[in-house]
């Protein structure tokens, strides 16, 4: 199905950019505090195995989320599931701020990683639709930047982040998906197929 061409815009440009962030940071946010959350929600001597968890459980459901997506916004529309998976992603990452047992913190993460991967096919969906040509190109190079130079901040600054603040700080920058609700509410379109003459 063929979809109408909108106008890129500052607001749809920032939700594209920093959609790009978002994501890159479901894995590299808690990367300084692996060890110190592994001790703390951990049990016994499987501290390895909770870090490994914590850390791959997410990207193994981005595919779930990403598959969805698409189904989904055909029929709530994409800016819609933009904003839900933004505040999903904002209140089950910045959930680590509270939990503390294992099992907990693993569905949190799994939730996470659902809002995180429908964020990344909405994104490039987005990116299609209101970029062109050589823009287009400028764009999905730009947030391939964007992501890398963010997960080099995290591991820059991190650990003195987790030193300063403890272990559950990390959880706190996933609270970033809620400023970014704004800029796909006034960027994007709704996203409804054409032949439903909604725009």
């Amino acid at each position: 199905m063929n979809l109408s061409r909108h106008k890129a815009n500052v607001p749809v440009t920032i939700f594209c950019l920093f959609s790009s962030v978002l994501i890159s940071l479901i894995a590299m946010a808690v990367v300084p505090a692996l060890t110190d959350i592994a001790g703390q929600v951990g049990k016994g001597d499987d501290g390895a195995l909770t870090a490994q968890l914590i850390m791959t459980v997410p990207s193994i459901f981005m595919i779930v989320g990403a598959s969805l997506a698409g189904y989904v916004s055909e029929r709530i529309g994409r800016r819609a599931v933009a904003i839900i998976c933004l505040n999903i992603y904002a209140l089950s990452g910045a959930a680590g701020l509270f939990l503390d047992t294992l099992y907990a913190l693993m569905i949190s993460r799994v939730i996470l990683g659902l809002a995180g991967g429908a964020l990344l096919t909405i994104g490039y969906v987005t990116i299609g639709e209101y970029f062109e040509g050589a823009k287009r190109e400028w764009m999905l190079g730009l947030i391939s930047a964007f992501a890398s130079f963010s997960s080099v901040l995290v591991l820059w600054f991190g650990g003195d982040f987790v030193e300063t603040f403890g272990w559950r700080a990390p959880f706190a920058i996933y609270l970033l998906g809620f400023a970014m609700v704004p800029f796909a509410l006034l960027g994007m379109h709704k996203g409804l197929p054409v032949v439903q003459g909604v725009d």
